[in-house]
């Protein structure tokens, strides 16, 4: 340590002498400015820390990151958020707040939080605005993003994965091809090979339904065809087997002359078609072409399908209802459908991923029934109980779809699987059995 003589005059006469104590490191010529200009205390500018350590990475990264204080402010700021849109937005059967929220819209529950916490933010801070001003500057804001955007970033691909998984479950387990044979009403198991647009050769499944009773398939001389969109449940041989709970009053008619064919394919990344990757767009692209190819095999007739759906299908089927025109199907029936899966994941989540909602398909179904044609008639069924897909889906489908010929059933103590108890319940089953006498087998086309 070496000590330095500097003066300080306060007056014409009067002066005094004082010892100021510095470093013994090197004076540059700032420094020797400082010295001379009577300061008593010196602190020279610590050097990067990369320069007094090189290759330490994290110290020279420590101004891009904020303080593990600010991470865990955030974290609380993002629970409560995520706590009113659970009290205050549409919510899961399973929450608490299923029958007491007032089911406000998001994005509403959102701006109005972002507003709240930025007016708390400034009235807790007001005392010294400009001492923040001075310390957050646009450069330090920018800096603190560039590490806030590193971990974001750093947690996407995790994220992405664990949001296949939850839409799309079974794309990621084995299954084995069960028997054909069910019940002895089933009968002409068959497989069907078509493309998807993209040329990928894809299969399907169909059986045939005889009415209750009837022993011969050579007797049925008439044949409906349905076509099912099953939902993330269920895949091709098992969706054929779900047909019936659609149609299971014509079948109770003993009517031997007539049959059903029901036809089902597998979506991409669901066994046997599981060997491709499967989104929201080859889904609706695929079911489209499924649904042309069957009808290429009634080509020559007036036949009309009858399209019924549950679930996940009723995603690529309010797609389809979108674009088909009156006389290419005969009726829809959508099975416990949502309005958009990204609604749906919040509920289903509890709003916890809002912040990574992006990396999931949105299946905006809601916007496509609208534009379905006026003369297609269409079915909604809905369960009060269901706990995937709340009951306010249904509404907003039923409301928004543009049918003139349209019916909704609903069960209040239903669940997600409920299709059969669903159109059998009470007043139900005499509605649909109308509906669908009225709307779909008046319209089914002529013999084959």
């Amino acid at each position: 340590m070496k000590f330095i003589r500097t003066m300080s005059r306060s007056g014409d006469d009067d002066a005094s002498i004082s010892l100021s104590s510095i470093p013994s490191s090197p004076t540059t010529g700032d420094d020797h400015a400082l010295i001379l200009s009577g300061a008593t205390s010196y602190s020279p500018p610590k050097p990067p820390c990369c320069c007094v350590r090189p290759g330490l990475c994290g110290c020279c990264l420590a101004p891009y990151f904020p303080r593990p204080l600010w991470y865990f402010i955030f974290l609380l700021w993002w629970l409560l958020l995520t706590a009113l849109f659970n009290m205050l937005c549409y919510t899961s059967a399973t929450s608490p707040f299923f029958t007491i929220s007032p089911n406000i819209e998001p994005w509403i529950v959102f701006v109005v939080y972002l507003l709240g916490t930025g007016a708390a933010v400034y009235a807790i801070n007001r005392g010294r605005m400009e001492d923040l001003k001075q310390t957050v500057t646009t450069r330090y804001v920018l800096k603190k993003s560039v590490g806030v955007l590193f971990v974001y970033l750093l947690l996407t691909p995790l994220l992405f994965y664990i949001a296949r998984v939850a839409m799309y479950p079974l794309m990621f387990l084995d299954y084995e091809t069960p028997d054909d044979d069910r019940a002895e009403y089933y009968h002409n198991a068959v497989t069907h090979n078509f493309k998807g647009a993209d040329g990928e050769a894809l299969l399907g499944y169909s059986i045939e339904y005889l009415s209750h009773g009837c022993e011969s398939f050579d007797d049925a001389t008439t044949k409906i065809p349905v076509v099912f969109n099953g939902g993330n449940g269920g895949w091709m041989y098992a969706n054929v087997y779900g047909v019936e709970d659609f149609i299971w009053h014509k079948l109770t008619e003993r009517d031997c002359a007539t049959s059903f064919v029901a036809y089902s394919f597998s979506y991409r990344g669901y066994y046997p078609n599981d060997a491709l990757w499967g989104n929201e767009a080859n889904m609706i692209s695929d079911a489209g072409l499924f649904y042309e190819y069957v009808r290429s095999l009634y080509e020559g007739t007036t036949k009309l399908p009858i399209l019924v759906s549950h679930s996940l299908g009723t995603g690529p089927t309010s797609a389809m209802a979108g674009t088909l025109e009156a006389d290419e199907v005969a009726c829809v029936v959508l099975g416990m459908p949502f309005s958009t899966m990204s609604q749906t994941v919040l509920e289903v989540a509890f709003y916890s991923p809002w912040i990574f909602l992006y990396l999931a398909d949105s299946w905006n179904s809601v916007g496509k029934i609208k534009h379905m044609d006026k003369q297609i008639p269409l079915a909604v069924l809905s369960g009060g109980q269901d706990e995937l897909i709340p009951p306010h889906h249904q509404a907003t489908m039923f409301d928004e779809a543009s049918s003139e010929d349209k019916i909704m059933l609903f069960r209040e103590d239903a669940y997600h699987m409920m299709i059969y108890e669903t159109i059998t319940w009470k007043e139900n089953k005499a509605a649909y059995i109308e509906w669908f006498e009225r709307a779909c087998w008046a319209r089914k086309g002529d013999n084959i």
